[in-house]
């Protein structure tokens, strides 16, 4: 089976079946949180599951972001990730992002480094079962930014902007990266 058709397929059926977002968006927020809470490892997922979220990740950008917020806010809870996925606009999912994007920029809480490293091995099992995307590589960037690592920041800000030059959370690690803007240290 070609793992960038797979890919495909599971962005189209997303893409046109609501229910079937909801239902995998559901399972993928559960084994997110597991994974970076450290009691699931994201290589007993399995390659179908793996390749269904990354394509939520790819279509969908509250899950997308519930990921990053969940990977630098420990705090986060699997009913405020369900808040920022299946109401992206609603005021708390709003605040939750604001808050947890800001608390980490200004250095109030650093990235937990093995919170941290847990979302790298999930990137990391994504990448594998679907290759390189672009959501993929510029979530990585940020995360890696995030956690005061601007060469790994650079690496896959690069390699997400080069798979979608219009790809808008790169384009923003770019230019943090060129202002050398960081998140402050304490």
């Amino acid at each position: 089976m070609n793992t960038t058709t797979s890919l495909q397929d599971d962005v189209k059926q997303l893409s046109q079946d609501p229910q079937l977002m909801l239902t995998a968006g559901r399972q993928a927020l559960d084994s997110i949180m597991r994974i970076l809470d450290g009691t699931h490892q994201p290589e007993a997922i399995g390659h179908d599951r793996l390749t269904r979220m990354a394509a939520l990740i790819e279509t969908s950008l509250p899950h997308r972001d519930a990921l990053l917020v969940a990977a630098i806010n420990p705090d986060t809870t699997r009913d405020d990730l369900t808040t920022i996925t299946e109401q992206p606009h609603d005021p708390a999912a709003v605040k939750l992002i604001f808050t947890s994007l800001t608390t980490c920029f200004e250095g109030r809480t650093p990235v937990n480094q093995e919170r941290a490293d847990r979302a790298y091995n999930l990137f990391d099992q994504l990448t594998a079962a679907v290759g390189p995307t672009p959501h993929l590589s510029a979530s990585r960037a940020y995360l890696a930014w995030a956690a005061r690592d601007p060469d790994q920041a650079s690496s896959y800000m690069v390699q997400a902007l080069t798979l979608d030059r219009t790809n808008n959370l790169a384009a923003l690690i770019a230019l943090a990266l060129s202002k050398n803007i960081n998140p402050t240290d304490d």
